[in-house]
């Protein structure tokens, strides 16, 4: 026997495995516009070919002051799996400019609520991130998301980037959208689920 498979076995029989994979996302850079997002104010949001952190286009969000652009994008909820959100953002107006936090929709037959049972993530996630001219990379840690709100299924999970009008006019640029799926393997969710830390820090 190996190492890497002892170790393999040491973790099955730990019941703490997770297996992780990449969801799949269309148009995650831009490229495509903004095919596959739903944008509330489409009028305070373009595509931008100057400037990008990952292929040749991104987002760019111009919001009016007191007003939230919100550009969102969805993926089928998954049973006992934790979600990784990554994606790159900056500003051209670091000082009380706009501001860009997440939320996250929950979705059976038709929305739900937003996410709540979890309040260090809801906190993570709504805490503006800060922004600066330079490109970074925002990481978050979402879930696992219960099956059942409010006596109905949650099928789908919608994704909120939600860029508000601050007291100085500004832009937010956003890119590179990534989305990780890190679900329990069998011997794993026999056991207690371990509740996720929220994570919302620029990579290093």
């Amino acid at each position: 026997m190996n190492r890497h498979t002892a170790l393999i076995l040491a973790l099955l029989s730990a019941g703490s495995l997770v297996i992780a994979e990449d969801v799949k996302l269309n148009n995650p850079s831009f490229e495509s516009g903004t095919g596959s997002y739903w944008i509330n104010r489409p009028a305070m949001a373009r595509i931008d070919s100057s400037e990008s952190s990952d292929g040749m286009k991104c987002l760019a969000v111009t919001p009016e002051a007191g007003k939230t652009v919100s550009t969102v994008f969805n993926t089928v909820q998954r049973k006992d799996t934790v979600f990784e959100l990554s994606f790159d953002a900056k500003t051209n107006t670091p000082a009380n400019g706009p501001q860009l936090s997440l939320a996250l929709m929950l979705q059976g037959a038709k929305p739900i609520c937003f996410f709540n049972s979890d309040r260090q993530q809801v906190k993570a996630l709504s805490t503006p991130a800060k922004l600066t001219t330079q490109w970074q990379t925002l990481k978050y840690t979402i879930g696992p998301i219960p099956e059942k709100v409010m006596n109905q299924e949650v099928k789908r999970l919608m994704f909120y980037l939600n860029v508000k009008g601050g007291a100085q006019n500004g832009k937010v640029w956003i890119d590179n959208i990534k989305l990780k799926a890190n679900a329990k393997a069998p011997a794993a969710q026999a056991k207690a689920p371990a509740k996720a830390p929220a994570k919302a820090a620029p990579a290093k």
